[in-house]
């Protein structure tokens, strides 16, 4: 009896270090698609963002925060950073297409101006999608920005 509970103690273990390595080896395969995504986005002079339409939580790419010199410890959590950024005159025009891609579901393109933290304006070319991870229900709004200067 001792051998036979040994001998399925010992399956069991195997199984899981099985499992752990397949783990180990998609956290490395995905590590490197991010390296990738980073280096495709700061060599065209982009970056993205995404809004859980569930939770409201805000992700800014590295990308966006260091071309607008954003410090996160300043912002830390607030939901509303990225309306901080959008130039004053163009915060209608931004809203409004947020709310469009909400609503039809339908891709967006536009043109308008962002601000850096210095002040700064910067004219960028934003492409607005909603993405879903679940049948036919949006998960996230998604922003991809092409710097233009």
């Amino acid at each position: 009896i001792i051998t036979v509970v040994y001998a399925l103690q010992k399956k069991n273990l195997l199984k899981q270090n099985v499992k752990l390595s397949l783990i180990d080896e998609n956290n490395a395969k995905l590590h490197s698609k991010e390296l990738l995504l980073h280096k495709v986005l700061e060599e065209e002079n982009m970056a993205y963002w995404k809004v859980n339409t569930q939770t409201n939580e805000l992700y800014l790419s590295k990308e966006l925060l260091n071309k607008l010199q954003i410090n996160l410890s300043i912002y830390k959590d607030d939901k509303e950073l990225l309306s901080y950024f959008i130039h004053f005159d163009d915060k209608k025009l931004f809203q409004e297409n947020f709310q469009k891609v909400a609503i039809s579901k339908k891709p967006l393109h536009f043109n308008h101006k962002m601000l850096s933290a210095n002040n700064k304006s910067i004219n960028v070319n934003h492409f607005l999608y909603l993405e879903s991870l679940k049948q036919n229900i949006s998960t996230s709004i998604v922003g991809i920005i092409k710097f233009e200067n």
